[in-house]
């Protein structure tokens, strides 16, 4: 499942459990082991093993790693000492799909001294949009609606977000916010034939 960012730490699954290895000692622990869940998708229907639901990233502190279960994200200790609901079960009840957005696209590490903007999706409402998690509380939403929304691109030097957004009668046009998805507007300038003009615009910002 990938290698820590600084090349220390490999990741991967066996059997029904999370496995890491220190390579600087070649230490391996099942961090999975203090969680009530198990972080494979069970409904998966071939005569293999299980697939992982996947991993989000690596904190910043290096004493975790943010894995995916089918609704919630969960961080699992590199020490095998605790795992923690990171939605604290929203997801499950709810039935919405987490994952964590990266906004800074020089980002490394997850800084788990900040709220975390997720991405959200309705397993039966089809809903789609963005949350924000302080850490330690329910996430709270930011945008969730009956539309569609691409990967949000966050500008080096300000806080301006540029996204696209879309249903099945409306085209996916480039939309401009703030990292809160408050004051969205549309974006007349960004067309299709120059999206590329466009984002490379937004991250110069």
């Amino acid at each position: 499942m990938g290698y820590s960012p600084d090349g220390r730490y490999y990741l991967y699954q066996l059997d029904s459990s999370l496995h890491v290895v220190d390579l600087t000692s070649n230490k391996v622990t099942n961090i999975s082991k203090s969680a009530p869940v198990r972080f494979m998708d069970l409904e998966y229907p071939y005569p293999h093993e299980k697939p992982p639901y996947g991993v989000e990233g690596w904190t910043k502190d290096g004493k975790g790693v943010i894995v995916n279960h089918k609704y919630d994200l969960w961080m699992l200790a590199l020490d095998g000492s605790k795992a923690t609901n990171l939605t604290l079960g929203v997801g499950n009840k709810e039935e919405i799909h987490f994952g964590y957005v990266a906004l800074d696209p020089l980002e490394e590490y997850i800084d788990m001294k900040k709220p975390l903007t997720l991405s959200a999706y309705g397993e039966w409402t089809k809903k789609s949009g963005f949350y924000k998690l302080p850490i330690g509380k329910d996430p709270q939403t930011l945008l969730y609606e009956d539309r569609s929304f691409g990967n949000p691109t966050k500008a080096l030097f300000a806080d301006r977000l540029i996204f696209t957004s879309q249903t099945f009668v409306d085209f996916p046009d480039y939309y401009v916010s703030n990292s809160s998805f408050s004051n969205i507007k549309k974006n007349n300038r960004c067309q299709s034939s120059t999206s590329k003009i466009c984002l490379g615009q937004a991250r110069a910002y």
